[in-house]
Formats: C-alpha cells, structure tokens, sequence
C-alpha cells in the first residue's frame, strides 16, 4: 500500500505561515511602484504618530490611576451675632484642575465641589458638609482630618497643623 508523502509530515506550524506570509509581502513591496510605497511610508508614519499621541494622553493614568495633587488648606472661625462660622480654605497650588472634588471632613461629613482651578481657591463653609443621612456638620465639632478627592487623585490634610498626610 502506497502512503502519501505530505501524511508523515507535522502540519504547518503558525510560525511557518508567518514566514511565508512575510516572505509574500516583502517580494510585494519589492515589485510595488515608487507611489505605492510613498503611500504604505505616509501610512506607516501615520499610524506611529496617532500612536504616540493616544499614549501621552493616557500615559498620567497608566500608572496607578492618580497623579500627585498639591494643595493647602487654612481654617477661619468668624464669630456672627447669634452663630460661629467655620470656613475650610482650600487652595490649588498644583498646575491641574480638581474635577468632581469632593471634601470630607474626620471621614463623616462630605461637601461636593465641581472644580478648582490651578492657582484659585475655594471657601467650604463646615456647616455645608453633610453626613451620608442628610446632617449638617456641627461647627462644635474638633477638626481633624480633611480628604479631597478628585478625578485628579487624593489628599489628605491634617487638619490641626494644616500639613498634607498623604498624596
């Protein structure tokens, strides 16, 4: 009984397709016309430099997700008539915007801030914070710790010396 030669033989491995694919397409630029291969150049570069862009616009998110905020924080009591007003001022010293800020105070009463620009500050007066129930934030109440969270990243003041905790 006769057996087929091309039996015996391993079937083609990826890496054989490969070759001969790649083989195919160099003979093919090779014989391609001076225009063809300007365009496939153009092409090429292309592609490299829409590459590249994607990855600087992503690369301060592809490490953990956050970037370093700068920030300082200040404490005002301003006694009124027949009130005491505690305001949290908040300043930018970073160069990015804090998009979606949200401030909360000893890790119970938060306050919601659209956005602050570099180099500008913002007024939170402690009354306007709100426990998750709905409270108000006493103005009694000892001031510990301050965390701003952003779409930028997070800090973390301590708030009996003013200084940044945590980046």
């Amino acid at each position: 009984m006769e057996q087929d030669a091309g039996t015996n033989s391993p079937p083609d491995s990826g890496s054989s397709t490969f070759q001969r694919w790649l083989s195919n397409a160099r003979e093919q630029v090779r014989t391609a016309d001076a225009v063809l291969k300007k365009k496939a150049v153009i092409l090429g570069i292309w592609l490299l430099l829409s590459a590249a862009a994607v990855l600087i616009a992503f690369l301060p998110y592809m490490t953990d997700g956050t970037r370093a905020l700068d920030g300082r924080v200040r404490i005002q009591e301003v006694s009124s008539l027949n009130q005491r007003i505690v305001a949290l001022y908040l300043e930018n010293t970073g160069t990015d915007v804090w998009e979606k800020a949200e401030l909360t105070v000893n890790g119970r009463y938060a306050l919601f801030i659209p956005s602050v620009q570099p180099g500008t500050n913002t007024v939170a007066q402690l009354d306007k914070f709100k426990s998750p129930d709905g409270d108000p934030a006493p103005t009694s109440m000892p001031l510990k710790t301050l965390r701003l969270s952003c779409t930028g990243g997070e800090l973390t003041f301590n708030l009996e010396t003013g200084e940044v905790t945590s980046r």
